[in-house]
Parts: C-alpha cells; structure tokens; sequence
C-alpha cells in the first residue's frame, strides 16, 4: 500500500499491522467523557427534581404556580416519586464509577424514563390548552344574546340523536349551557 497506515474497523493500524499508540485510547477517553458527563447531567436533574418534589414551595416557585397547595394525596404521591427520582440519581452516580461497563444505565434512562416525561409534559399541556378553549367557549356562548331574529339559538334541538335518558349526568353538567333547554 502507499500510505503508511490504513483504517480496520475503529482501529487505526501502522503499516505492519499493529495499531498505532494512543488512537484507540483517545477513542475510549472520549466515550467515558461523554458517558460521565450523560450520567452526571442526568443525576443532577433528578436530584433537582425530586427536592421539587419532595418542597412543594420550590415546585410551585419553579413551575410559577403562586396559589398552589397541595393536598395530603400529592404530597404522599411526590414523596413515593422523589423517593424513585433519588434511586435514579444513585444508579447514575453508580454507573458513573464504571461508565463504558454501564453505559446499558443510559438506554433504560433514555427510553422509558425520558420519553415518559416528555409524554407527561405533552399531555398536561393539551389537557390545559382543551381547559383553555372550553372555557373560551364558554365564555362566548354566554355573550350570545338571549333574543334572536333568527333561528339559530335553537340549532340543536334536532342534532342531538342520543336518548335523553341515557346522556350521564356529568355530560349535562359539562354541556349544559348548550343542551340543558332541550333536556326539560
């Protein structure tokens, strides 16, 4: 060959064969870099999140929630949740010590953990945002004048297909601002 080293795999190879000093170590050197640093963030974020947990005043200060007060159900409910959240943060710090024979604590830390909370975190803010536009609704049925020239105040009274019967009581609780004239 005409140049003096060529390339095997992640290996890089002098011209006899043999590899040359310090690359696969520099290789390696930067994958516990990255690793440590992986196991360090991901333990300093649980230890924040379960003192957040665990302070019911920080979690409201952090998330801006000024007339939060938590009931005795979450903070029993938190304090299980910090309790889980601290055992994650030592199984970091643990695989920390032997970072490239743990590097397996990443992927159950990635896939279930992560992508749970970022589902968690899409959820509440559909919920809040349907929450939001319920109440946008609500709030423009109730400026709609009670005397109409016109037949569209009693639009529903023949949409509604259901046995009135069988409608439960929440649904009319929930939609009786639209329905409750039809259900006399």
């Amino acid at each position: 060959m005409s140049r003096k080293s060529r390339r095997a795999g992640s290996l890089e190879l002098g011209p006899n064969g043999s590899t040359r000093p310090g690359a696969t170590a520099m290789k390696t050197n930067g994958a516990v870099r990255w690793l440590r640093v992986s196991y360090w963030a991901g333990a300093i974020l649980d230890a924040l999140a379960a003192l957040s947990m665990l302070f019911p005043a920080l979690f409201a200060a952090t998330n801006r929630l000024p007339d939060f007060h938590p009931g005795i159900e979450y903070r029993y409910a938190m304090g299980m949740d910090a309790s889980l959240m601290l055992g994650w943060t030592a199984l970091l710090l643990w695989a920390d010590r032997k970072p490239l024979e743990r590097k397996g604590v990443l992927l159950i830390t990635l896939l279930p953990v992560v992508l749970g909370l970022v589902v968690n975190e899409i959820v509440a803010v559909l919920m809040k945002n349907a929450e939001n536009a319920c109440k946008v609704v609500a709030e423009a049925v109730a400026r709609i004048p009670a005397a109409r020239g016109c037949k569209c105040g009693s639009a529903l009274a023949h949409a509604i297909l259901t046995y009135r019967a069988t409608v439960p009581e929440a649904t009319r609780r929930k939609l009786g601002i639209l329905i409750d004239k039809y259900f006399v």
